[in-house]
Order: structure tokens, then sequence, then C-alpha cells
């Protein structure tokens, strides 16, 4: 079961919302993630199938996903891959949110093009800090090219 909230308007606000792709196979772990987000006021689709995640991000087109790396489908490792060769999706942030706690894992997933990995378990003060950082280095820049054009 796909959890989508694909409201990019905050209910305090009425100015657009950053949008956010939370990847994870465990659907607990998205609920939390919902709350999450929603609490930063943050808009969140979710998946819990690597597969799904390219056609989220071309329908979407999310300022950040928050990826886990064990997942049915295509793994977390094979989607980094893709999106980061992929000239259309290449420059959106990917956090990476792992069970996978080895130094030498979390150092490939930063080379690969994880801009940060959030082990789990996790502080949810953690995650707020990581992704309000990447979301508003990203979702700025987005904004601003988007008002040129």
């Amino acid at each position: 079961m796909d959890l989508v909230f694909p409201s990019h308007t905050t209910a305090h606000t009425h100015h657009p919302s950053p949008l956010i792709l939370g990847v994870d196979g465990d659907e607990d772990n998205l609920l939390l993630l919902t709350y999450i987000m929603r609490c930063i006021g943050c808009s969140l689709i979710t998946t819990n199938n690597g597969s799904d995640v390219f056609s989220f991000v071309k329908n979407y087109q999310p300022d950040l996903i928050l990826l886990d790396i064990v997942l049915p489908g295509l793994s977390g490792v094979e989607v980094i891959e893709q999106l980061k060769r992929d000239e259309k999706t290449k420059n959106i942030p990917i956090i990476a949110v792992t069970g996978l706690a080895h130094p030498e894992k979390r150092d490939y997933l930063l080379e690969i093009g994880c801009e940060h990995c959030i082990i789990k378990p996790y502080l949810i003060e953690d995650l707020e800090n990581v992704v309000s950082h990447y979301v508003n280095k990203h979702y700025s820049l987005t904004t601003a090219k988007k008002l040129v054009n």
C-alpha cells in the first residue's frame, strides 16, 4: 500500500511547501516519516518499493528523497545509481535512511550520490535537522529557477 499525500500547500501558510518522497519497505517507517514531515511543514509522498521511485519522481518531481537501502523491487543502491545517471533527476538530493550502520557502507552511499546518511533507529530531531538543511538548500534553488523561467 502506498501512502500518497500529494498536497503541495501547508494548511498554515498557503505557500507551496517542499515535497519529499519517502521510500521504505516498512509501512510503519513510512507512517512515522509522514508525521515527522508534516510537523516540519513538508508534504510527503511515499512508496514501499524501489521500482516505483522513478514514476513517483517523474510524476511529482520531489525536492528531496528519503531512501531506505533494503527494499523490495530495486535496492536503494540501484535507485541511487539510476537517479544520479539521469540528467533530469541527478540534482535531487537523496538522504539514505537505513539500518546499514557499517562505516564502509555509509561511505559507499555517499560516494554514489547520497548527500547524507541517517542510521535507523534515528532521533526524530536529527532527521528533522538534516531534512530541513537539504530541503531549504534545494527548495530555494528550485524556486529561484522557476521564478527566472
